[in-house]
């Protein structure tokens, strides 16, 4: 598993998708970077191309933010076979399928190198 690390505010809002948002459009990493909840604790957290954010049957401990790169949302079949069940790129959020059980129902593996916001469980 990757090591979480303090955010680093600059470097999210250096990200990549910030730069492609035109509008009224929010991108999610920064926007909570900047504003920094009370009490919560956000962590950045790189991932490498291939490697998994978080795997199926995994305990639920954060909420995650895109913030650069893209992710695939994994299932794997009885047969052992892994079975996309989505995609998702800057500013969208990963790991809400722990919620509510307590362990991811799904696998978030990086389709390149990528960077997160880690909103932790409270």
């Amino acid at each position: 598993m990757q090591s979480l690390m303090t955010l680093d505010v600059p470097a999210v809002a250096q990200s990549p998708v910030c730069a492609t948002l035109v509008g009224d459009n929010l991108c999610l990493p920064c926007e909570l970077a900047r504003v920094q909840p009370a009490g919560l604790r956000l962590q950045h957290r790189r991932v490498k191309r291939n490697a998994a954010l978080y795997h199926a049957g995994e305990r639920f401990d954060s909420v995650y933010a895109v913030g650069a790169g893209s992710f695939k949302s994994v299932l794997l079949a009885r047969s052992g076979a892994e079975q996309v069940s989505g995609f998702h790129v800057g500013g969208e959020i990963l790991g809400l399928d722990g919620v509510a059980g307590e362990r991811h129902e799904s696998g978030a593996i990086a389709l390149d190198d990528s960077g997160v916001l880690g909103v932790p469980d409270a």
